[in-house]
């Protein structure tokens, strides 16, 4: 019953008139040259090395490119020996909406994004293969969109997506047509750490990787099954695990060979220590197999 509710509760939504004007949405350049300053982009005066990588950051639901984990993203990416353009996508106006109206414009965000990036790869010669999404929570689900609007422009998939931590709420009784899925990049690399309260529970990409089991992070307090409990606590603590997917992402920058994981088929396998013996390192952006991983 509560599914058919959220269907029929979406399907309202995205029938709603609301719309996203163009300046909604921005786009802020950084580079190595210029490490600490972010310049918001005017495509009309866009010139960017084509063969340099550029990575997009997407936001999620209350907040905006202030959000703490982009500037710790941004550095990681700039300190590399490779070259990189870092874009932080800021689309607080949408994202500052209650949560149900954010979650509607999640697809009128990622069409925006993806077009933006369809013009960035026309104008300047950048190949598709150059772009990589990073999205947290909403932004996660946005960057699913951006994959099948850029698919449907230009019949070619981006490389990857990388979603920590993908909202679940309203998206879980979805189609894989109107959220985040598998086939929205060549690679949809996900990081579940709250798969039973704010994220997406299972397996919703090509590599899925669920620290801990995916749900009860160490050092949050364990809200599973309890919706009725007194959320009198913080609310870092309700979202501790939600956000400890953007930290654990953050040092795997630093450190591509932190965390290492091993493919399952569940957590209680990994336990008892009945996996196959194939290890992948969360930081490695150059993985590209099917995999379900502890």
């Amino acid at each position: 019953m509560l599914k058919l509710i959220i269907i029929l509760f979406y399907a309202i939504l995205k029938e709603s008139e609301t719309s996203i004007e163009s300046d909604d949405i921005s786009y802020y350049l950084s580079n190595k040259v210029y490490p600490n300053k972010s310049t918001e982009i005017d495509l009309k005066n866009l010139n960017l090395n084509d063969q340099i990588k550029i990575v997009f950051l997407i936001h999620g639901w209350m907040n905006n490119r202030d959000i703490e984990w982009y500037e710790l993203f941004k550095n990681g990416f700039l300190n590399k020996t490779e070259d990189y353009y870092v874009v932080e996508v800021d689309w607080e106006n949408v994202a500052l909406n209650v949560y149900s109206e954010a979650a509607y414009g999640v697809y009128k965000v990622g069409n925006h994004i993806g077009d933006f990036i369809v013009t960035v790869h026309k104008t300047n010669k950048i190949p598709l293969n150059n772009f990589l999404l990073i999205g947290h929570s909403l932004g996660a689900q946005i960057a699913g969109a951006v994959g099948k609007r850029v698919t449907k422009l230009t019949n070619q998939k981006l490389p990857r997506i990388v979603a920590l931590d993908p909202a679940g709420p309203i998206f879980t009784g979805l189609s894989e047509d109107e959220r985040l899925n598998k086939n929205d990049a060549k690679v949809v690399h996900v990081l579940h750490t709250d798969d039973d309260l704010l994220g997406f529970p299972g397996s919703i990409g090509t590599i899925d990787f669920f620290p801990n089991g995916g749900s009860n992070q160490p050092g949050c307090v364990d809200f599973r099954g309890s919706f009725d409990v007194d959320f009198y606590g913080s609310l870092g603590e309700i979202v501790c695990d939600h956000v400890r997917a953007w930290k654990y992402f953050a040092e795997a920058i630093i450190n591509p060979k932190a965390f290492m994981a091993k493919k399952c088929s569940s957590w209680k396998h990994f336990k008892n220590n009945i996996c196959q013996n194939i290890t992948i390192f969360l930081g490695d952006l150059s993985i590209n197999q099917t995999v379900k991983v502890k």
